[in-house]
């Protein structure tokens, strides 16, 4: 069904009304009585236009700042210059997708119906958001309404694709979204629009994905451009790593670039570059002042804060546990190699749950007697701290470990008052369950004794972290630990949780304390 805007009065239905309400309900029939085109109607910079259009959270017309108005002469400047294809990089939160997806998006479809526009994310879902947004203001917004009154919905009006009247028959609809590794990528377009077409899972986390990424939009949707002076392709995005989609971009001559990122050092003002050479600094947004960014530096963290504030990418040097794959062995189940348990001894490791993270790792890993060699042989992940009870007591009789490790004296004390609490002080006696605590604090990244330290361990090959067959980043992480495991480790610290690290950190520090005090055997420490 055809959506029906409201009816619109006639010129004589506004006489009486105040000179506000004539110029905002009229002002449609007003310009069907002007005998122009319609482009020449339309305001002839797409930042003026967003302006009279988009609206902020609180349906108030956004009041662009020059961070968000150099977006705009950006892509004139390029145009000028003889580029059709642009990317343009940001911090988090600043107005990319409102003027340039959304805004720009609209500008182009006002200035020609004909014009054919596909949205690309890395997710089908957010890219279709961003289609319903645009959709939306064509059907229900009022300040497009009046500035645009020659563009009208049709029968092909959907969330995903939809069509407005236009005089150019088409196959392919005016918008159309699709996620980037889309099976059905549609017919031609004029706009191709990259929406974030990369994120942390997809830039960092899956190497093989983001090659894949970057050559499903050189070899497939860069073709889908149609080859007219008016066509062009915007790609908006985060710099996640060094090796990304914008890493590629800024180092490809057919394209034109620019980025704006926040000053590292003082926080107090925003840092331009292009691909012009051009270099100069640029006031903060008045809604994401330096209070506001020190705040999302404190709950972020530097290292990441660097990255989607300031567009310092991550790299493969950044990454905890550089060597941690020369350990990794798949096909293989971790009891397959305990032929012995006389040769081994084992140790746990607790990181429990805090008021930040709730789950509680448990982590058991053998101990070569000979040559301390260390194998994860269990990981555990516990939702409520009062069921770690059952499975510490489990893990005892099926391994029989010489010590727990814990996070601290606290977290061992919780942990001895809940085993007393479950078995009775009698039970527990006997049990004689050994736990102890390990005080981290500032220590905890320490290269020498910190978790980096154990990378040492990885290099050398004195650990074997066995699999029976190899992670994929879309296992479900709930259901299987040890995928977890595998990219945590792989990815650490940029993975959004690290207590299977530090679960195995604590084992690590056990078998150090138990090693030392055995008799016969080896002090690799």
């Amino acid at each position: 069904m055809i959506p029906k805007r409201k009816h619109q009065e006639t010129a004589s239905s506004l006489l009486g009304k105040d000179t506000k309400t004539f110029l905002k309900s009229g002002m449609s029939d007003l310009i069907s009585g002007i005998d122009l085109p319609v482009s020449e109607l339309l305001p002839k910079k797409s930042e003026d236009f967003v302006q009279q259009v988009i609206k902020d959270t609180k349906g108030n017309l956004i009041v662009n700042e020059p961070v968000h108005n150099v977006m705009h002469r950006f892509i004139r400047t390029a145009k000028k210059k003889g580029f059709n294809k642009y990317m343009v990089l940001g911090a988090y939160g600043h107005g990319k997708s409102e003027n340039l997806c959304i805004g720009y998006s609209l500008f182009r479809i006002a200035q020609n119906p004909n014009v054919l526009i596909k949205i690309v994310h890395v997710s089908d879902t957010e890219a279709t958001k961003r289609c319903r947004a645009i959709r939306d203001y064509i059907d229900r917004d009022e300040d497009f309404h009046n500035i645009a009154p020659h563009i009208q919905p049709t029968n092909i009006w959907g969330s995903e694709r939809f069509t407005v009247n236009r005089e150019s028959p088409s196959a392919n609809c005016t918008v159309e979204s699709y996620s980037v590794l889309g099976t059905g990528i549609g017919g031609r377009a004029n706009v191709i629009i990259f929406d974030d077409p990369q994120d942390l899972r997809t830039a960092v986390y899956e190497p093989t994905t983001r090659v894949k990424i970057e050559d499903t939009i050189k070899n497939i949707w860069l073709t889908r451009i149609i080859p007219d002076n008016d066509s062009e392709v915007i790609l908006m995005m985060n710099k996640w790593h060094s090796a990304d989609l914008a890493g590629y971009v800024q180092k490809n001559p057919s394209w034109a670039w620019m980025s704006i990122a926040v000053d590292e050092k003082t926080l107090n003002h925003l840092k331009y570059e292009d691909s012009f050479g051009r270099k100069f600094k640029f006031p903060l947004w008045s809604k994401f002042n330096k209070a506001a960014l020190e705040d999302r530096k404190v709950t972020l963290g530097e290292r990441d804060f660097k990255r989607g504030y300031c567009l310092i990418p991550y790299t493969d040097n950044d990454k905890t546990f550089g060597n941690f794959e020369k350990c990794c062995h798949f096909g293989v189940s971790p009891r397959a190699l305990l032929d012995n348990e006389n040769n081994w001894f084992f140790v746990g490791g607790i990181d429990f749950a805090g008021s930040k993270r709730p789950g509680t790792v448990l982590s058991i890993i053998a101990v070569h007697r000979k040559t301390g060699l260390k194998l994860p042989v269990e990981i555990v992940t516990i939702r409520k701290s009062s069921d770690l009870t059952g499975h510490i007591v489990r893990t005892y009789r099926e391994y029989g470990p010489d010590l727990y490790l814990a996070e601290n004296n606290g977290v061992q004390e919780a942990i001895i008052d809940l085993l007393q609490t479950a078995l009775g002080e009698e039970k527990f006696k006997k049990y004689n369950i050994k736990i102890e605590g390990f005080l981290t604090g500032k220590g905890k990244m320490d290269i020498n004794t910190g978790l980096p330290s154990m990378d040492k361990e990885f290099e050398q090959k004195e650990w074997m972290f066995c699999f029976n067959e190899k992670p994929d980043i879309a296992d479900d992480m709930e259901q299987n630990v040890w995928s977890r495991m595998y990219y945590e480790m792989l990815n650490h610290p940029f993975y959004d949780t690290s207590d299977i690290a530090m679960s195995l950190f604590f084992c690590r520090e056990g078998s150090k304390k138990l090693i030392r005090g055995e008799n016969g055997g080896p002090n690799v420490y």
